[in-house]
């Protein structure tokens, strides 16, 4: 990894245990940078009626992390895959972090869409130019 990296975080809030595994493999990584940026990203799902605020996610994240303040994000929207690709290529991110049950659900949805059964970490790939890990 590069002296100053940005790393994005898709997360489901509240918390979950796959959620905090998440921003701490995160946490992980920029302690091992010299220099870096962490994002942490929540999309409250139209679908769903979310309506979760940056600040009370801000609240929960925060003390996750030894070394770093995280920007917060909150987008509203039906399709996670998009906006996560979205916020990758507008914040610059070198890295994503995924939670490892996400996964499964998100290929069912990027199959109704795409018609066939890609990998996330194919579909963000070939929307940016970030690496993508997954936190088993």
């Amino acid at each position: 990894m590069s002296d100053s990296s940005t790393i994005l975080v898709p997360i489901r809030y509240p918390l979950t245990d796959r959620s905090i595994q998440t921003l701490t493999f995160a946490n992980d990584l920029i302690k091992s940078n010299d220099d870096g940026e962490v994002y942490v990203l929540h999309v409250n799902l139209f679908q769903n009626g979310d309506n979760a605020h940056r600040h009370e996610i801000s609240r929960a994240v925060i003390p996750i992390f030894d070394e770093c303040n995280p920007t917060v994000i909150t987008r509203s929207g039906f399709l996670i895959e998009e906006i996560i690709a979205t916020e990758t290529i507008e914040i610059g991110a070198d890295i994503v972090v995924l939670g490892k049950s996400q996964k499964p659900r998100w290929r069912r949805l990027l199959s109704k869409i795409v018609g066939n059964d890609p990998a996330v970490e194919s579909y963000l790939g070939g929307q940016t130019a970030a690496t993508v890990e997954v936190v088993e």
